[in-house]
């Protein structure tokens, strides 16, 4: 099925003898500077939706998600929803690829084969972070799936806010059975003594990851005392506050966890030569950790699948296949026990073993013995 009419975009502009510069190509056939060279993708996408959420007035007058085009929906996402949410820089670099593709179209519009033709669409295109794009690896169906996940959160925002009459299904590509990855104990101990060996910083990380089960951002926000803004420890108590005093929660429930015997004892050695985080490069907290990762992950001879949300499976899988409640598990990682069950709960068959036995050990009839010989 063809696309509809483009809308606004970022386009390449080459310049002979200089450096070739983003600009937006608007949906008139206009052009506007974004400030940005072509190595800064990033930037330019960034300038790109700050362009559209200015330019475009949403229109729900009427409330018929047959009439009410995707841009709105998007851009009332946007300043309606985003400036509240924990980390709205996630869903601002992917806007401008969804208003690409869907904005122009209505909300009506969006079927299983429209989605489909979105997946195709993208799973043909480089990663934006690699200036050469002809060698730089494809985008990932993992991507492509939170891409969508962010539009079906906009349009169910615009529902809940009285904007749609009723909410429209966004078509998915299935989870990827890379949630289901964990680490056994030996592949653990080969990623710390790769992490020592390479950077100090992402030992600790681990370490803080894998006996919390806390999020990736949640460890890297972690301050050493007090404050407003993220989480902190309490030594004195024992227990990490994954959440600043006064900060909103998220949909991502950042409950308090208790502190282990032997985390307690690195916390103490690292504070001392921590400045006001507990994970620090050259003195300074992170927002990610992503190349010095990739070097230990590759040190330890582990796959790409080994991201460090991995270290969260592994916390969640370890506490199950030791036959531990689902409900304490569920409390702290923060989530429920619906959820520990769907996602782990095959970790831990044991749990099951009361029926087989109780199956087994139940006297077959003695009519049913005699006629099928069976001994029993």
């Amino acid at each position: 099925m063809p696309r509809q009419a483009k809308g606004s975009r970022l386009y390449l502009r080459k310049r002979k003898g200089r450096e070739a510069v983003w600009v937006i190509r608007d949906s008139d056939g206009s052009e506007v500077g974004t400030g940005c060279r072509s190595g800064d993708r990033e930037r330019a996408e960034k300038e790109l939706e700050a362009f559209l959420i200015k330019k475009h007035k949403p229109n729900f007058e009427n409330r018929d998600p047959s009439v009410v085009i995707i841009a709105d929906v998007l851009s009332l996402y946007a300043q309606g929803h985003l400036p509240v949410v924990a980390h709205p820089e996630i869903a601002l670099y992917q806007l401008p690829r969804l208003l690409e593709y869907f904005g122009a179209m209505r909300v009506a519009d969006i079927t299983p084969g429209i989605c489909r033709g979105y997946v195709d669409m993208r799973l043909v295109q480089p990663r934006s972070q690699y200036s050469d794009t002809t060698s730089a690896p494809r985008v990932a169906e993992t991507t492509i799936r939170r891409e969508l996940v962010t539009l079906q959160a906009a349009i169910r925002y615009a529902w809940k806010e009285g904007k749609l009459s009723h909410p429209v299904h966004v078509t998915k590509p299935d989870e990827s059975s890379g949630r289901d990855r964990w680490l056994t104990r030996e592949e653990v101990a080969r990623l710390l003594r790769a992490a020592w060996r390479t950077n100090k910083h992402v030992a600790r990380f681990i370490l803080v990851a894998l006996y919390t089960g806390s999020r990736h951002e949640s460890v890297l926000g972690l301050r050493w005392h007090v404050n407003s803004v993220g989480g902190w420890v309490d030594l004195d108590q024992k227990v990490i506050h994954r959440r600043g005093v006064g900060e909103r929660e998220t949909a991502k429930r950042r409950t308090p966890v208790p502190i282990s015997d032997r985390l307690a004892s690195h916390l103490r050695r690292w504070r001392a030569s921590s400045v006001t985080h507990v994970v620090e490069w050259e003195g300074q907290p992170l927002k990610k950790l992503r190349r010095a990762w990739k070097r230990a992950q590759r040190e330890a001879g582990l796959g790409p699948d080994v991201t460090p949300h991995v270290l969260r499976h592994t916390f969640a899988t370890w506490a199950v296949q030791q036959g531990l409640p689902l409900a304490k598990i569920a409390g702290a990682l923060g989530t429920t026990e619906a959820m520990v069950e769907r996602r782990y709960g095959h970790h831990a068959p044991e749990h099951l073993r009361d029926v087989v036995e109780g199956v087994a050990g139940a006297k077959l009839g003695r009519t049913n013995r005699k006629r099928n010989g069976i001994a029993t």
